[in-house]
């Protein structure tokens, strides 16, 4: 009877403040960390591999505590709790994603670290058309609140696929668009005093290791992540991983069916694959034939 009474009051609560979901899942999430470990940080734009990564970095880096996030400013991430306060308005109750909480504590954490401390972080890139398909089906609910009737991540499957192409190439927005071609001049830079674009990307060994004034981060592709990933964390952290841990892989997700279909018929304008494949990230990163081979792929 009380277990009841608990749910309901919850599930009321829930539907009606902000606050009070924000406070709960704050410290559901400093329950299941160990605060004491050194933090190891996944930091980048969504949709590039990184959940992939942190599985397998739970599997083979014990010593560290594994956080993953998207930003790591207070304006970012107000701007993201906003987002879902917003998003509520139309689906009826509130939620929060646990990454958003994440760069919450790390930033007061990391306020009080002592001098010198330095923190480690990984991050990804990818082919930016990709990037941007995968984050518009992941986040559709999100994205297109006033649209949808819940948080479900199958909603896309009752829309056709051509109107999904539609909204995608001209109601996705267009930071979001060109997001992945400024998100480590935005992100990145700012806040961990790192140039990536500081020094010629080796493509061939598929990874790079920089060093900031308090922060180590460790750069790959995701397109090299199954064969490159083991030695990239062999260089950074010393650990051995025999393999990549699979992890949100929209392909095997609600919406798997729709999304295939998505990405085999869409066909984009040459001026929108200018925009990402002609970008100073896209060139810094991708050889000129990987850019050709990209482009081909939307191209019908």
């Amino acid at each position: 009877m009380m277990q009841r009474l608990i749910a309901r009051g919850d599930n009321f609560l829930r539907k009606r403040s902000f606050t009070y979901v924000r406070f709960s899942a704050m410290r559901k999430f400093l329950h299941q960390i160990d605060q004491t470990k050194p933090p190891l940080i996944v930091y980048q734009m969504g949709k590039v591999g990184s959940s992939s990564v942190v599985a397998t970095l739970n599997a083979v880096a014990p010593d560290y505590q594994i956080f993953q996030i998207h930003t790591f400013s207070r304006e970012w991430v107000a701007k993201q709790e906003q987002q879902y306060r917003q998003a509520a308005g139309f689906h009826g109750t509130y939620s929060i994603d646990n990454h958003v909480i994440a760069s919450s504590y790390l930033l007061d954490r990391r306020e009080r670290r002592p001098a010198g401390e330095r923190w480690k972080y990984i991050s990804l890139v990818r082919d930016p058309v990709a990037r941007n398909i995968s984050a518009f089906f992941q986040a559709y609910p999100i994205y297109f609140a006033a649209k949808t009737s819940g948080y479900n991540d199958t909603e896309v499957n009752s829309k056709p696929v051509q109107e999904l192409e539609r909204e995608f190439v001209e109601e996705f927005g267009e930071w979001r668009h060109k997001m992945p071609t400024v998100w480590y001049q935005s992100f990145i830079e700012p806040t961990l005093g790192i140039d990536v674009f500081s020094v010629p990307f080796d493509r061939e060994r598929g990874y790079q290791i920089y060093h900031g004034p308090d922060a180590d981060l460790l750069l790959l592709r995701f397109e090299d992540l199954n064969q490159k990933l083991p030695a990239a964390l062999d260089a950074f952290l010393g650990v051995s991983a025999n393999s990549v841990q699979k992890a949100n892989i929209s392909s095997e997700k609600g919406y798997a069916e729709t999304y295939g279909a998505f990405k085999t018929n869409l066909a984009l304008p040459e001026s929108y694959l200018d925009t990402l494949y002609e970008s100073a990230f896209a060139r810094h990163f991708y050889s000129q034939e990987e850019l050709a081979a990209f482009r081909r792929r939307w191209t019908r």
